[in-house]
């Protein structure tokens, strides 16, 4: 079941927009540090995380009412209904009526896709406003400038480009201008008026026979003789066939899995352990989709793949914490350290391992 923020109903989509519009007016004085508000809505995200599990651990027969009473009273205490942040220098009054509003939804809701949806919902949620809270403003130490760069280098990646136009090709040029030349051997004319018969529509009929005879024996020949004539041609047909494109990154069609992640260990004892992390998670990626457990495709983002594998419990525990670490490292600014490959690679053997 692929559940993602297009689905939400718009009742959802218009609370999501409020809860964000909150974090832009001022409020009280005492707030709470916005680091420290972060770090709560986090851990309640960690304990979301937990709830979607019990509830896919539900349809399997193994449900544990007494770890889901406990994951819930742990969210409510890490994240209060009301607060005072202090966010970018004021001090913001913030509801978390619209989490706890799901919340409550899962617990009277007894069909498990439904519970679901409000564990995503609320996961959405809390998602959007840590990504507002973890946003760099001018306490962090960085320029409206260094900001606007940092942007506009994430825009520049493959992935969010829009596909260049279709033009039409050599070949196809060429055979429109022949067909013009054909035209121009076969003009139409009117019947002749010495003649006791009319054989125009004969002639026509003639007309398009040598038509299909003259483009058929091209066609054939094209087929033939074009890899001979555009040897250019055919060696770019190649290439486009032989990527694949995974998170705006090219992979060789004879680049395994295995390959990348070789890659990714080289990295990370060179002490680029960022990299490291992104090249593994493509691995992981490139590894599901030889397995036909995902399909690959360049718009989807590594949220859509980590909802695909959700039907499978074990396989979306581990992946959902690599999909964790990685866009901490890779999107957030968390900083690295060599602890942080370890235990990307042991999950990464047993994601792998379950797939």
């Amino acid at each position: 079941m692929k559940l993602s923020y297009a689905d939400a109903s718009p009742k959802f989509r218009c609370i999501l927009a409020v809860v964000l519009v909150l974090l832009a007016f001022a409020g009280h004085a005492n707030a709470t540090d916005a680091a420290a508000y972060k770090v709560q809505i986090d851990k309640a995200r960690t304990y979301v995380a937990e709830l979607l599990e019990y509830a896919a651990d539900a349809e399997s027969g193994s449900y544990d009412p007494d770890a889901e009473r406990i994951a819930l009273s742990s969210i409510r205490s890490a994240l209060p209904e009301t607060e005072t942040v202090e966010w970018q220098g004021q001090a913001i009054e913030v509801s978390n009526d619209a989490i706890y509003v799901r919340l409550k939804s899962f617990e009277n809701e007894e069909n498990s896709t439904k519970r679901a949806i409000y564990l995503t919902e609320a996961d959405e949620l809390l998602s959007a406003l840590s990504t507002q809270l973890a946003a760099p403003t001018a306490a962090d130490g960085r320029s409206k400038d260094e900001y606007k760069r940092k942007l506009a280098e994430i825009l520049a990646r493959e992935e969010y480009q829009k596909p260049a136009p279709k033009q039409e090709s050599g070949i196809a040029g060429l055979i429109e201008r022949f067909m013009n030349w054909l035209r121009g051997l076969f003009p139409d004319s009117g019947p002749a008026e010495t003649l006791p018969y009319d054989f125009s529509g004969v002639a026509k009929v003639l007309q398009v026979i040598l038509f299909a005879i003259i483009f058929g024996l091209v066609g054939f020949l094209l087929y033939k003789f074009a890899p001979l004539l555009f040897p250019a041609a055919r060696r770019g047909s190649r290439v486009k066939k032989s990527h694949r494109t995974i998170l705006g990154e090219k992979i060789a069609a004879d680049e395994s899995a295995s390959d990348l992640f070789s890659d990714a260990e080289r990295l990370a004892r060179d002490g680029e352990i960022r990299a490291a992390i992104r090249k593994g998670y493509i691995a992981l990626l490139c590894d599901l989709s030889d397995k036909k457990v995902i399909a690959l495709e360049q718009h989807k983002t590594n949220r859509d793949y980590l909802r695909a594998v959700r039907a499978r419990p074990t396989l979306y525990g581990n992946m959902r914490g690599l999909t964790s670490s990685f866009e901490r490292h890779w999107y957030g600014s968390q900083p690295t350290a060599a602890d942080d490959w370890d235990a990307f690679r042991e999950t990464y053997k047993k994601a792998v391992a379950d797939a």
